[in-house]
């Protein structure tokens, strides 16, 4: 995924390209416990967006199979898009104005298909090839997949994007990130930092998970 048309417009006003170019790069990575999130700082708002494989948010990236794991799912989207606790600004109140949360996780339902297959007359079938002896062979099919998905061959992240409306941002002073207490997928978070004062970046952890606002307003 790549960065949304809004940080873009920011990043291209007060930033150099060459940075624009570095943060685009790192987009393109994919480390399960890895993720990046950018900060622009543009007049009152505080624009946000956090990119991040799905693997830290439920601890999967192939297309849900089982009911758990489409709650899991719908869970963390909405977590997502109702981001209480995930940013706590400090200094002043800022409000979100808007949410954009973008998934290239297939959410299709494989269990109804299956079921429309039983359903459509296939189940006699179905039985007759687990009599022959065919059980043990889509038993090693599917865990074939399983062992597919455990290498990293399914690849499937997020990308939040949200607008934040400050009261003073001149009082703005830092922002607290929630990712490590909601969500244990994550270990480390690269930011980028821009704003009329210059950039920054930094790296965060569960033990360091403050950002230092103060060089770039």
């Amino acid at each position: 995924m790549r960065l949304t048309t809004a940080i873009s417009v920011a990043l291209a006003t007060i930033s150099t390209s060459s940075v624009t170019a570095q943060t685009e790069r790192d987009l393109d990575s994919h480390d399960h416990g890895h993720a990046f999130l950018n900060i622009a700082i543009d007049g009152s708002t505080a624009i946000v967006e956090l990119e991040s494989p799905w693997n830290n948010l439920v601890g999967f990236e192939h297309a849900p199979r089982t009911e758990e794991q489409h709650a899991m799912v719908d869970a963390a989207m909405a977590m997502l898009n109702q981001p209480d606790g995930l940013f706590t600004f400090n200094g002043t109140e800022c409000v979100m104005a808007g949410a954009v949360v973008q998934s290239s996780i297939d959410e299709g339902n494989r269990h109804d298909e299956h079921d429309d297959d039983h359903k459509d007359g296939d189940h006699d079938e179905h039985d007759d090839e687990h009599k022959d002896g065919h059980h043990d062979e889509h038993e090693e099919g599917h865990d074939h997949d399983h062992e597919g998905d455990s290498e990293g061959e399914v690849h499937s992240s997020v990308l939040a994007s949200y607008n934040f409306n400050c009261s003073n941002i001149d009082d703005l002073q830092s922002v607290e990130v929630g990712l490590f207490e909601k969500m244990s997928g994550f270990e480390e978070v690269d930011v980028q930092l821009i704003g009329p004062g210059g950039q920054d970046a930094m790296e965060l952890t569960a033990s360091q998970f403050t950002i230092d606002l103060g060089k770039v307003r």
